[in-house]
């Protein structure tokens, strides 16, 4: 998902850093090989499903943008959790992970990009997102 703009506090002995992304994109998603599936929908979809996308294991993410000096910034985050924010926009808590554990945070990103783990919608939890996949999805048909 893309945003134009994010605010991001570091992380303290209070808790994760936090990003807020202005402005978000609908949501692209996609599957991998073999069926090559892809769908898109409203920010807000996320953040309703997230509890059941990502309880178990919050996912793993790259954050990437323009610093405010103009050079490109990317880092490896796990995202604690999503939750919607003030005008639209929307707040990860992230921590930094791997050889990223040290990377110090702007305080602002234009040109926002969030690559964030895959989900598993075999579980027997439905949710919107995994719904919007299964009903997408017309398999092969052999018979002609």
């Amino acid at each position: 998902m893309t945003g134009s703009s994010a605010q991001i506090t570091s992380a303290n002995d209070d808790g994760p850093a936090e990003l807020v992304l202005a402005d978000p994109a609908d949501v692209v998603a996609f599957t991998d090989r073999p069926e090559r599936r892809a769908v898109r929908f409203p920010a807000e979809t996320l953040v309703t499903d997230w509890p059941s996308l990502f309880a178990s294991s919050p996912p793993n993410a790259v954050v990437t943008g323009l610093g405010p000096d103009g050079e490109q910034f990317e880092t490896a985050v796990e995202i604690a959790s999503l939750q919607s924010a003030q005008g639209g926009s929307l707040g990860f808590a992230l921590r930094l992970i791997g050889d990223d554990d040290e990377v110090a945070l702007p305080a602002e990103l234009s040109e926002v990009a969030l690559f964030i783990d895959d989900v598993d919608c075999d579980s027997p939890q439905e949710t919107s997102v995994c719904l919007v996949f299964t009903s997408t999805f017309v398999p092969f048909d052999s018979s002609f």
